[in-house]
């Protein structure tokens, strides 16, 4: 059942529009950030996603990621930066 829900999951993240915003401003991205979802990160960089979108408090993926101690998908963000 795992796997089902994994396939239907990626399946989902792939037809979203990575640019897409929330009524608090937060991206996909932003989300899968701030829940330290690696996996789901690297799906939505791969996607496209803009690193830089920062949501209505002005906090980008990366700050959301420090923010809630996801070392992993900070150094994920940082490895992509364009910085």
């Amino acid at each position: 059942m795992s796997n089902q829900n994994d396939n239907y999951t990626i399946g989902w993240i792939c037809a979203i529009e990575p640019e897409s915003k929330d009524k608090y401003g937060l991206t996909p991205l932003s989300r899968a950030a701030q829940n330290g979802n690696e996996a789901v990160v690297k799906l939505l960089l791969d996607k496209g996603a803009d690193l830089e979108l920062k949501d209505k408090y002005g906090r980008t993926p990366l700050l959301w990621a420090v923010a809630k101690g996801h070392k992993a998908v900070v150094k994920l963000l940082l490895d992509e930066s364009p910085r």
